[in-house]
């Protein structure tokens, strides 16, 4: 198994390349960005060193022109001399460790070869590691350069035999749209999956219980603020009272309904089939015309609470939806992560109950009635809620006809 440092003669070698590919007729034209890319790698902690293994199409590769004959086959082994300096450019100096929030010292290309696409050895970190020390392709290989992988194992020295692992990415780069599939393997072999699209800024890999808490936290209070129908059906429920206390008590009751279903669903009690999400969509509409009317035509709200928390139960699966791709960053602690959503939605929700309920008495102190806000107010919301329904069952029925 070979070394590779970042040496000056690595440079020279890519500067040559550049020069001798500016000539024409000698390599093919420059390709185009790749509209879908899939990363494949690995994370292997040990105590003396770090191992990532990374698997990318050799077509995200750009702005180097691998040498060719006929109809784009690869020239071997002239082609496998850049590899190295490819492998650099494009993926070691976009990959950076974390170790107890230090950042470590930069990735050492350790190992980098051409694969068919019929290799499937980046399925599992023992036969993605040892098919480096698999024969390399040679010239008898007929292997179209669009179809060819890269393979590369990266080497980065800890700072410590233990010690929480974090992985920033800048992989957005080799495609319009780049998702990697991460395996992190930790010193117990523990193995733990992510997916995540573009570049990162930090993923833990081996979170704590405590350092979820103010992603998770964060992530419920954005949702609800960047969810109109959410945001409308709790405008609704709140709009016809004035009292603090009472406000208080129906956001409650609606984020312990909520809790329930998204607690249940995260465990896995929740219906696999297709148009479930789609049915939900609709009863949530169908959950906020139900308030905005109510409002509408009736006086009373001393059963607010209770619908607040039945409603609360199918907003749950809602936030669900949202949540299900986040929680691979909870690490062990699926319990925690989902009380941190649950805090941030609360906070978020009394937030917005603080800011209707100051706007509302600044309209009544101005002059208007509270009955003409709570009935002007559910009108518009009502409105839109009917838009919602028609073209959320218009989706649903899709699934049934």
């Amino acid at each position: 198994m070979r070394t590779a440092s970042f040496s000056q003669l690595r440079s020279v070698r890519l500067l040559l390349f550049m020069t001798l590919a500016a000539l024409p007729g000698l390599f093919a034209a420059a390709h185009e960005i790749p509209e879908r890319v899939q990363v494949r790698m690995f994370i292997k902690m040990d105590p003396e060193h770090i191992t990532v293994l990374v698997r990318i199409p050799l077509e995200s590769v750009r702005d180097i022109d691998f040498p060719q004959y006929g109809p784009g086959f690869l020239k071997f082994p002239e082609a496998s001399e850049f590899l190295e300096d490819a492998a650099v450019l494009w993926v070691v100096d976009e990959l950076q460790l974390l170790q107890d929030g230090e950042t470590l010292a930069a990735g050492e290309l350790s190992n980098v070869r051409l694969s068919v696409p019929t290799d499937r050895s980046f399925y599992e970190y023992q036969t993605a590691l040892a098919h480096f020390d698999d024969p390399p392709l040679n010239e008898s290989t007929m292997l179209v350069w669009r179809q060819a992988l890269v393979d590369m194992e990266i080497r980065f020295r800890p700072r410590s035999a233990s010690g929480r692992l974090a992985l920033q990415t800048g992989l957005a780069h080799l495609g319009v749209k780049t998702q990697t599939v991460l395996t992190f393997i930790d010193a117990q072999n523990q193995q733990s999956l992510f997916e995540f699209d573009g570049s990162t800024t930090e993923i833990m890999l081996d979170p704590a219980w405590y350092q979820v808490i103010p992603g998770f936290a964060t992530e419920g209070a954005v949702h609800l603020f960047s969810g109109a129908d959410h945001l409308l059906f709790l405008i609704c429920l709140v709009v016809p009272m004035f009292r603090f206390r009472q406000l208080v008590i129906i956001v409650t009751a609606f984020t312990a309904g909520h809790t329930i279903t998204l607690i249940s669903a995260a465990l896995g009690f929740i219906p696999d089939a297709l148009w479930f999400p789609a049915l939900i969509e609709v009863l949530i509409a169908a959950s906020i015309l139900w308030v905005a009317a109510e409002n509408m035509v009736s006086g009373t709200v001393s059963h607010r609470w209770a619908l607040a928390l039945i409603f609360g139960l199918v907003h749950g699966y809602g936030f669900s939806f949202q949540l299900q791709d986040r929680l691979q960053l909870a690490g062990d602690h699926l319990l925690v992560s989902l009380l941190a959503f649950n805090l941030g939605i609360e906070v978020g929700q009394l937030l917005l109950v603080v800011a209707v309920l100051g706007l509302l008495r600044l309209f009544i102190h101005l002059g208007m009635q509270q009955s003409w806000l709570k009935t002007g107010i559910s009108l518009l919301v009502a409105h839109e809620a009917i838009h919602w329904l028609q073209d959320r069952w218009a989706v649903l029925d899709g699934y049934w006809s």
